[in-house]
C-alpha cells in the first residue's frame, strides 16, 4: 500500500464489513468500515487492495461495488452494477 499506510491485512464478510488489521502487531483491529448504508441484506464477498495506492475496491453478492479511500477514510463510490446472480434451468 501507499507508503502512508504500510503493511494491512483486510477482510470482508457476511456482516456487511471490511476489517483491517496490522499484521506487525500482532494482527491489531486498525478499522472497521461498514456498507451497512446500503438498505437491503448484504454480503461482501471480494476485496482487492490497490497496488501501492491507497483505495480498497469491494464487490458484494447484490451487485454493489464499493471504493474506500484509507487516507481519506470514506466511500468515493458506492453503486449497484448488477441484479445479483441469475440462474437458468433448461429442460
Amino acid at each position: 500500500m501507499h507508503p502512508k499506510i504500510g503493511e494491512i491485512f483486510i477482510s470482508c464478510s457476511d456482516d456487511q464489513t471490511a476489517r483491517i488489521y496490522d499484521p506487525k502487531n500482532d494482527f491489531k483491529l486498525i478499522d472497521v468500515i461498514s456498507t451497512s448504508f446500503i438498505n437491503e441484506w448484504h454480503t461482501l464477498t471480494y476485496l482487492c487492495l490497490e497496488n501501492e495506492g491507497t483505495r480498497i475496491f469491494m464487490g458484494a453478492q447484490n451487485g454493489f461495488v464499493f471504493v474506500y479511500d484509507l487516507l481519506e477514510k470514506k466511500f468515493i463510490y458506492a453503486e449497484r452494477f448488477h441484479q445479483g446472480r441469475h440462474l437458468l434451468f433448461l429442460n
